[in-house]
């Protein structure tokens, strides 16, 4: 209701809210609408109105205070930001990753939309996220250009091309990770067994402790140059952690 109440005060701003054109997101409120421009809604609000970022770094975003609610408006095409559903775009992309570690994700029906000769990979974390079975199962032609490099050629000459036959692209077509990403996911493990050895706990499955994750993060403050603010005893009361922490409760989810 809350959120109602929102897009009410919205609309008598003169601004249109429809399901198609805002969305709800964890790291605001609100955000809409992403088809109006930035400078309109500076203009609009003008002495209002503050230009931020979201918490994830997506774009820009506008806040202004309606009710006693804060709510963040953020165009996503501003900075050539555009966020598009994939059956709009198979026409014009190039280069299409997937990234969701969820399954069938690009389809066979979306590969024989694509623009001729796109690039097809995967990085997220199992092979189904690209259907690589049905799309080896159907009329297309296969040719091995070079191991982990394959061209489809479909009956109506469209060609793609697929990455490491859509496993991890980072893995089949590189050296891997960063030697950073593989210094903080090692840490991890390092201190994982040192927690082990010395708790001895039960055999099981257990959650790595959130003071060990947040261990790796600081350790390695240190090789991207950069400082880690004390918290105040008055601060850690007031958001309810230890001085020390570990900040985030376990039921967050990073």
């Amino acid at each position: 209701w809350a959120l109602l109440d929102e897009i009410k005060e919205i609309k008598k701003k003169g601004i249109n809210v429809t399901p198609d054109n805002f969305m709800i997101s964890e790291s605001a409120s609100l955000i809409l609408p992403f088809h109006q421009e930035m400078d309109e809604i500076r203009e609009n609000e003008a002495g209002k109105s503050k230009i931020g970022t979201t918490r994830r770094g997506i774009g820009p975003c506008y806040e202004d205070k309606v009710g006693r609610r804060s709510i963040r408006v953020m165009d996503l095409r501003s900075e050539n930001n555009l966020e598009r559903r994939l059956e709009n775009v198979l026409s014009r992309g190039n280069i299409f990753v997937t990234t969701t570690g969820n399954k069938d994700i690009i389809t066979l029906k979306h590969m024989k939309k694509m623009k001729d000769q796109a690039i097809v990979c995967n990085i997220g974390h199992f092979d189904n996220e690209i259907q690589v079975d049905a799309l080896n199962k159907s009329n297309a032609k296969r040719d091995q250009i070079k191991p982990q490099l394959d061209r489809y050629t479909f009956k109506n000459g469209k060609q793609i091309f697929l990455l490491a036959e859509g496993r991890l692209v980072n893995l089949g077509c590189a050296t891997g990770h960063a030697s950073f990403v593989m210094s903080t996911s090692f840490s991890n493990q390092i201190l994982a067994q040192i927690f082990l050895a010395k708790n001895k706990p039960k055999t099981g499955i257990y959650d790595l402790p959130r003071k060990l994750d947040e261990e790796v993060a600081r350790i390695h403050l240190k090789h991207l140059d950069a400082d880690l603010t004390k918290l105040t005893k008055s601060q850690a009361r007031y958001i309810g952690v230890k001085v020390e922490g570990p900040f985030k409760k376990d039921e967050y989810r990073y």
